[in-house]
């Protein structure tokens, strides 16, 4: 059974909504309070006015719809509804069988951690564990100091670090230094560098013996004063 046809003369605010003909899909549609929620709770009281106590979440108005639908049976028969009574009389359903009826929202249809969740399935389907690749990853961003966990990062430049300019500097002075090697080699400065420490080497010793001839002769000088001024006691 479905419902062929139905019109809402008054309920609440919502307008007239004149005959409406219903196929075999039907889609109500419109602007976030225009009136879909509150269409089906009329259908629903018309349908059910012995049972709508069990459709309170989607309970909009206190009074009763003015209005009618039109069911049609599996022969082809129609019966208009409120006038030959509920679905319960033509159908011999309890409400009870009837609390499918429900309304989902744009809101209701979201994810909470919509990425975490689609993630945390796609592990569990393919057997990867990209959850703790990702944690993996974001710690080594955190320990290497880079703006981003994956191929293309460098490192960060936050005010306090400045790692990426300290970084340029170190690579600029390796190069100053690799040239001035290169210098060194192709003018054979090393060479006189080795030459000029062995000058300095030889002169140091120069100086010790200077230093050490100097104070014998100044031994040489007390002692032979000392025998002068002995002799001279003696006289």
């Amino acid at each position: 059974m479905r419902i062929n046809e139905f019109s809402i003369r008054r309920y609440g605010p919502l307008p007239d909504t004149g005959r409406v003909l219903l196929g075999n899909f039907s889609l109500l549609f419109g602007k976030n309070e225009d009136g879909k929620t509150l269409t089906i709770d009329a259908l629903v009281k018309l349908l059910l006015r012995r049972g709508r106590v069990l459709f309170e979440r989607i309970k909009r108005v206190d009074e009763e719809p003015e209005g009618y639908l039109v069911m049609e049976d599996d022969e082809g028969k129609e019966v208009k509804l409120p006038e030959k009574g509920d679905l319960m009389d033509i159908m011999d359903l309890t409400p009870q069988e009837c609390r499918n009826i429900f309304i989902i929202r744009n809101s209701d249809l979201s994810i909470a951690s919509e990425a975490e969740f689609y993630r945390n399935v796609t592990d569990r389907l393919t057997g990867l564990r990209t959850g703790e690749i990702l944690s993996v990853r974001s710690q080594l961003q955190e320990l290497g100091k880079l703006t981003r966990a994956d191929g293309t990062a460098s490192l960060r430049d936050w005010a306090g670090e400045k790692l990426k300019t300290k970084t340029r500097r170190a690579n600029r002075l390796i190069e100053d230094i690799a040239e001035l090697d290169k210098k060194v080699k192709e003018e054979e400065l090393d060479r006189l560098e080795e030459a000029l420490l062995k000058i300095r080497e030889k002169a140091s010793e120069i100086r010790r013996k200077i230093k050490t001839l100097e104070e014998a002769r100044k031994r040489e000088k007390y002692e032979e004063g000392d025998r002068a001024y002995q002799a001279l006691i003696s006289a």
